[in-house]
């Protein structure tokens, strides 16, 4: 439970230990300045819907698995 605005607090305090996490983090943290600015000049509801894929989890593994297949274990990656 965070002690204060999530707006001020640190990524230490969130407790994100990733590096996905954190950048989802800091994210959400640089859009509530102008969520809060969209509330009071347009009376606006903004939302933050945070979504991600399983893919992103296995795609790693597959596209190697893919490579070896094709005999090209040396061709460059597109993701790390």
């Amino acid at each position: 439970m965070l002690a204060g605005p999530f707006e001020q607090a640190s990524i230490e305090d969130f407790g994100v230990s990733t590096v996905s996490m954190s950048r989802t983090f800091m994210g959400m943290q640089g859009a509530i300045p102008l969520m809060k600015a969209s509330v009071a000049e347009h009376q606006a509801r903004p939302s933050i819907i945070n979504i991600s894929s399983i893919y992103g989890q296995i795609a790693g593994g597959v596209m190697r698995l893919q490579r070896q297949q094709r005999g090209d274990q040396d061709a460059p990656r597109r993701w790390p």
